[in-house]
């Protein structure tokens, strides 16, 4: 299974790396700040859960069991493009 969506995880960390704006809006009102970056509004059954990384944390994300429906986020990437993915997890660092 690919890393969920790669394409549109680097964008967040690298956007959010750079952008101590986009890196607050992110943390508060992540649904906001991906529909951002893709250009659309997200299904309200979309749930994001954004995570800053501490020195003295450690994250496992264990993917569903099932894939999801054709509603699920990160089978877009921010050109419109389908993935295939079934979640999305990451982890905002630095």
């Amino acid at each position: 299974m690919p890393d969920n969506n790669p394409h549109l995880k680097r964008e967040l960390v690298d956007r959010a790396s750079s952008d101590p704006e986009f890196r607050r809006k992110l943390l508060s009102d992540p649904k906001g700040a991906i529909g951002e970056v893709l250009g659309k509004s997200l299904p309200e059954n979309i749930k994001i859960t954004v995570l800053e990384e501490k020195p003295s944390s450690f994250y496992v994300v264990l993917p569903h069991a099932s894939p999801g429906g054709d509603d699920d986020l990160t089978k877009f990437t921010p050109d419109g493009s389908n993935t295939g993915a079934t979640a999305i997890h990451f982890t905002v660092c630095c």
